[in-house]
């Protein structure tokens, strides 16, 4: 059976990693607003 390596996690990784994971989720709610305007602004163009 393997052995699994250990890898010290620095505070600084996590920080790191936190910032990344931070980012992808900004990234996600801006995407889906704007996906959400756009439905709403194709939607008040058939009303008018």
């Amino acid at each position: 059976m393997d052995q699994a390596t250990t890898v010290q996690v620095t505070p600084q990784m996590e920080a790191q990693e936190a910032a990344r994971r931070h980012k992808g989720r900004i990234r996600a709610v801006a995407i889906t607003l704007s996906a959400l305007a756009a439905i709403l602004y194709a939607l008040s163009l058939t009303h008018i």
